[in-house]
């Protein structure tokens, strides 16, 4: 996300940096250093959820409101209110939210759970509404995305912009949606994996190498104590036949 913060104030958490934004915690895992050690949401959602191919309308019309209520502020404070948000907006359910009227506006800008800002919760619904028409026209909100490169992940690295998120911006604006700048669509676009950061696809590389490596090791020790008993059963046999000697 394009406002998370360099790793400040980490300490103890990770036992190495390295190569940038990559940082090897010491779970063996490796995590992008925007990830706050402290925050278990936010552990969670790099883990879990970023960067990982969304194709559900529903999901990314979540992803898109929460990004649009980012700007300016933190992914974090977002994340930390993601459960709020999804309880305001009637769990993300599309239809519901571009039925919103005046009173159920006036519901959210009184909601302390949420970012109380009236031009954003505006926003939110106006964008509901176009995110509709879009899928009328597409067939669905990931087909409209995907269009863009012909199905195909744009893997880059060191950009909170590009090309590519400046012409969807500049579609998403000419459609009637706010809160679409180039900066919150390509990391909009980063978080559903059809803009994809070289760094997180290491780190998601390293950790696949880190569980590989285990299972090797395990199947090893499993293979040295399988050896091992084998060992020992034909040291009894040995032993056992040389007392049956020795008595006769």
């Amino acid at each position: 996300m394009y406002s998370r913060n360099p790793c400040m104030g980490l300490s103890g958490a990770f036992s190495v940096i390295q190569e940038e934004d990559r940082v090897e915690w010491k779970d063996g895992k490796c995590r992008c250093c925007w990830a706050n050690p402290k925050n278990e949401r936010y552990i969670r959602y790099h883990d879990e959820e970023w960067g990982r191919s969304v194709h559900d309308d529903r999901k990314l019309f979540e992803m898109l409101v929460l990004e649009c209520f980012q700007a300016g502020l933190s992914w974090e404070c977002i994340l930390n209110k993601r459960e709020a948000f999804k309880q305001a907006f009637d769990e993300f359910e599309l239809e519901t939210v571009c039925g919103y009227g005046e009173e159920k506006l006036q519901e959210l800008k009184e909601n302390a759970g949420i970012v109380r800002n009236s031009l954003k919760i505006i926003a939110a619904v106006t964008n509901a509404r176009i995110f509709r028409k879009i899928q009328a026209e597409y067939g669905s909100f990931d087909c409209y995305l995907w269009h863009w490169t012909e199905g195909k992940v744009i893997c880059e690295t060191g950009k909170t912009n590009s090309a590519l998120s400046d012409r969807i911006s500049e579609d998403l604006k000419k459609r009637g949606m706010k809160f679409v700048g180039t900066t919150v669509v390509y990391a909009y676009l980063q978080a559903v994996f059809f803009c994809h950061c070289i760094r997180e696809r290491i780190c998601r590389k390293s950790n696949s190498f880190i569980t590989v490596s285990y299972i090797f090791l395990s199947c090893l020790h499993f293979l040295y104590v399988f050896l091992l008993l084998l060992k020992i059963i034909d040291l009894i046999e040995k032993n056992s036949y040389n007392l049956l000697i020795k008595n006769r």
